[in-house]
C-alpha cells in the first residue's frame, strides 16, 4: 500500500478480526520510498496477552423479508439470514435461529409473518448456548391469487361472535407479534370439558379449502396442575349442530407439544 505523510508519527489501527490462527505475537513492519529513490524499513513486534472467545463486533443485521407463497404448498422456503459479526481467532462465539412459530430453522414458512430471532452466544462444555445478545427480523409470506389468506384477528376487540361451552373469554394484548396493539382471545377453563366456538365468522363448506393450511398462534399461560408440567396438545374441531351437542365432522391435532411457560407457537 503506497501511503504519502508528512511530520513525525504515523497512526493506525488494527482489526483484530483479520488476524489467523492463536499465535498472539505480530511483527509491523513500515517501508518507505524516497523521492531520490531511497528506502528504508522499519519493524516493531507486537504481543497480544490473550485474544478473547468471546469478543465480537456486528457489521450488518438482517433485513426484514417479503415473499410469495409458492402455489401448491402456500408455504415459501426462506434461507436464514445471520448477523454478520467480526471475531477473533479460536472464537467461541456462535449464532442461532429461533421462530416465533415454534418452527425449526429450516421449516417453510406459512403465510403472515413471522418472527425471526437471532441469538448471539457462546458454546460451554456441557453444550448448553449461552445467549449473550439478539436481533429479530420478520419473514413476511403473502399468500398471491393462488393462496387463500383469511385471517381472524381480534385487534377490533370484538368477540361478540364467539361462545363458550363451561369456560370464560376475554381480549388481552400483547399477542405473538409482541406488538401492544396485537389483541388475542384468551379462554379460561371451567369445570368440565371447556371450549370456545364461532359459527358465524368459521361457518361454510370447509372443503373448499382443501391442500390449504389452517394455522393459528397458541399460547399456553396456565395448564391447571401445582405438581408438574405435562405437555398440551391444542385441537381444532368441525362440527354440526348444536355447540352444546356437536356432532363432530373433523379435528385438528397439533403435533407440537406444549408446556405452560413456553411462549407463543404457531400451529398448522
Amino acid at each position: 500500500m503506497d501511503l504519502s505523510f508528512s511530520g513525525e508519527q504515523i497512526d493506525y489501527t488494527f482489526n483484530f478480526g483479520t488476524f489467523q490462527g492463536p499465535n498472539s505475537n505480530y511483527q509491523v513492519c513500515l517501508n518507505t520510498s524516497f523521492s531520490d529513490g531511497c528506502m528504508a524499513q522499519s519493524c516493531q513486534n507486537i504481543g497480544f496477552p490473550f485474544l478473547d472467545p468471546i469478543f465480537y463486533e456486528i457489521t450488518s443485521i438482517p433485513e426484514d423479508v417479503f415473499v410469495t407463497a409458492d402455489a401448491e404448498t402456500c408455504t415459501a422456503i426462506v434461507r436464514s439470514a445471520f448477523i454478520r459479526l467480526t471475531t477473533c481467532p479460536m472464537s467461541q462465539i456462535t449464532q442461532r435461529i429461533v421462530r416465533s412459530d415454534g418452527l425449526s430453522e429450516n421449516d417453510p414458512y406459512p403465510i403472515g409473518t413471522t418472527v425471526v430471532t437471532v441469538q448471539i452466544g457462546s458454546g460451554i462444555a456441557d453444550g448448553l448456548f449461552n445467549a449473550i445478545e439478539s436481533i429479530s427480523y420478520e419473514v413476511s409470506v403473502d399468500g398471491g391469487e393462488d393462496c387463500i389468506e383469511d385471517c381472524e384477528d381480534f385487534d377490533d376487540q370484538d368477540i361478540s361472535s364467539w361462545g363458550t361451552i363451561a369456560s370464560s373469554i376475554s381480549i388481552n394484548s400483547p399477542g405473538s407479534s409482541g406488538e401492544e396493539d396485537d389483541y388475542y382471545l384468551q379462554l379460561n377453563d371451567g369445570s368440565g370439558a371447556s371450549f370456545t366456538y364461532n359459527t358465524e365468522v368459521f361457518s361454510g363448506d370447509f372443503t373448499q379449502f382443501e391442500s390449504q393450511c389452517f394455522c393459528y398462534d397458541y399460547r399456553l399461560d396456565a395448564d391447571g396442575t401445582s405438581n408438574s408440567s405435562p405437555f398440551v396438545m391444542p385441537r381444532i374441531f368441525l362440527f354440526q349442530g348444536s355447540p352444546a351437542s356437536p356432532t363432530l365432522e373433523a379435528q385438528y391435532i397439533s403435533s407440537i407439544s406444549l408446556m405452560e411457560g413456553d411462549g407463543w407457537h404457531q400451529v398448522c
